[in-house]
């Protein structure tokens, strides 16, 4: 997915970093909204869902969504977002407050990603998405997975960070489902990620978008891996006027058990730089562990 670009005055820019700066030189015990906040936060946390959230996800969820995303209705979103803790809740207003001419306008939606009936409940993965409801901005908007449990006993809600947290990243995602699949011990999804630099907050020369592969643990809903399959970099030396192009992209190979079960993922990465293919090649394998559940990555050995 490519995120349409958006220039913006160099004074507001400027303005923006202001407060920052001032934080910084002098010392002084600024909120944190002074410093920005331009997408949402890589989070991990876990909420027990209230029964206002659990009877619509239980309606919407009802019957098998299977792979084909479906976006909620704003009044069955509502509970939905009610729930999640607020400092995730509360960081879309953040963002946007931060686009020109959108303070105000934030909003949040969902669609399910994918869901299944399980022994005595539904599984399922949402995206959660904070945007802009004035027209003119629907292009920009960051997106973060959210692995949902619901059973007799209980319903939860957890969400998946995509990537390591960045405190001052400009980068927006968006996520959609691609394949579920067992390991020893584990249930895993996997999601396909595209995320882009591109963000009306700011402004900037250079330009950064690509694809990730992320992997979820089921029903826990931890992530299990994360690595880039996908980039596109464009990098602008203002001084000599010249722009380089960086593209790199891997292939992907799922390597399984006699029973089945996938035991490892292998990248082999190619890159060129302003369209010439680069001599180096990038192999990385990602080894599932069924004891630390995660897959780790194995280094190469040593000559």
């Amino acid at each position: 997915m490519r995120f349409q670009r958006w220039t913006i005055p160099s004074e507001f820019r400027l303005f923006r970093h202001l407060a920052g700066f001032a934080c910084l030189l002098f010392l002084i015990g600024c909120p944190a909204e002074a410093l920005g906040e331009w997408n949402l936060p890589q989070s991990t946390e876990k909420v027990l869902l209230p029964a206002p959230a659990q009877r619509v996800l239980q309606t919407a969820l009802s019957q098998p969504v299977g792979t084909a995303p479906v976006s909620l209705s704003s009044e069955s979103t509502a509970p939905i977002i009610a729930s999640l803790p607020k400092g995730f809740r509360d960081s879309c207003n953040k963002i946007v407050e931060d686009w020109p001419t959108a303070a105000g306008s934030d909003q949040w939606t969902a669609r399910v990603l994918f869901s299944t009936h399980i022994e005595g409940g539904i599984e399922a993965v949402l995206a959660l998405r904070c945007s802009s409801s004035h027209a003119n901005m629907k292009e920009w908007y960051d997106e973060r997975p959210a692995v949902v449990v619901l059973t007799r006993e209980s319903a939860s809600l957890r969400l998946v960070p995509l990537e390591k947290e960045c405190n001052d990243c400009e980068r927006f995602y968006h996520v959609e489902f691609s394949k579920t699949y067992t390991a020893v011990g584990a249930r895993l999804i996997e999601l396909q990620v595209y995320y882009s630099d591109d963000n009306p907050c700011c402004d900037g020369t250079d330009h950064k978008e690509g694809n990730r592969l992320v992997v979820a643990s089921l029903p826990m809903g931890e992530q299990v891996l994360s690595t880039v399959v996908y980039t596109d970099e464009n990098s602008v030396d203002d001084e000599a006027g010249t722009d380089t192009v960086w593209v790199c992209e891997a292939k992907i190979a799922h390597d399984n058990d006699s029973a089945d079960h996938l035991k490892m993922i292998r990248t082999e990465t190619h890159c060129k730089v302003d369209d010439v293919p680069q001599p180096e090649v990038k192999n990385q394998s990602f080894r599932w562990n069924p004891e630390a559940h995660t897959f780790e990555e194995v280094k190469p050995a040593l000559p």
